[in-house]
């Protein structure tokens, strides 16, 4: 539980899938977390380099995978949200393989999302 003298922790969650966002939400404010919700694109970098929230969680979606990359550039590259603990979120693909050494030498954390091709969603 958090002391009422104390601010609850900030955790940025960037995902465009809204029914996950929920239940993330959830989840951490039953852990005495306060969450900054956003969706992909160059408004979620700007609200997280003005909020500084203690670690971001950041979805790299299928729809459009290039504009959660660039969330994730900005974050690594700008010196006011550099040393942020990230948690990147992705499908183990081409793309994640070749970003990886950057995002382990940013200090990132990696969860590899499985693909599913038996049609179930």
């Amino acid at each position: 539980m958090i002391e009422a003298s104390r601010a609850a922790p900030l955790v940025a969650i960037v995902n465009n899938d809204a029914a996950f966002v929920r239940l993330l939400e959830t989840l951490l404010h039953a852990e005495g977390y306060a969450t900054l919700l956003q969706q992909i694109g160059d408004i979620a970098y700007e609200s997280i380099k003005q909020q500084q929230p203690q670690v971001v969680i950041l979805d790299i979606g299928t729809e459009i995978p290039h504009e959660s990359w660039r969330v994730v550039d900005l974050l690594r590259l700008d010196p006011a949200t550099t040393a942020m603990p990230v948690i990147v979120c992705a499908v183990a693909d081409q793309a994640l393989r070749e970003r990886l050494p950057k995002l382990h030498a940013a200090g990132y954390a990696v969860l590899e999302k499985a693909v599913c091709d038996c049609g179930c969603g």
